[in-house]
């Protein structure tokens, strides 16, 4: 598994359903089955914006994955 900066405990990939990016929903999906925690797929007009302990998503719904493994 890669290891980033590991600032928060989610995996955000952006430029979902962009035309500069035609792929991307297609390698979402395809990365989410096999990673454990939560995906955020945004789109060019959305964001995940943190502020201490809140996790709060504006502009446009993401896609979101979650393989969570619950005790």
């Amino acid at each position: 598994m890669t290891k980033y900066l590991e600032l928060v405990d989610f995996s955000i990939m952006p430029h979902i359903d962009s035309t500069d990016f035609p792929s991307r929903k297609q390698k979402l999906v395809k990365a989410a089955r096999n990673h454990l925690g939560t995906i955020y797929g945004l789109r060019d007009d959305s964001a995940v914006v943190i502020n201490n302990t809140e996790r709060r998503l504006i502009g446009s719904e993401p896609y979101i994955f979650d393989l969570t493994p619950t005790a």
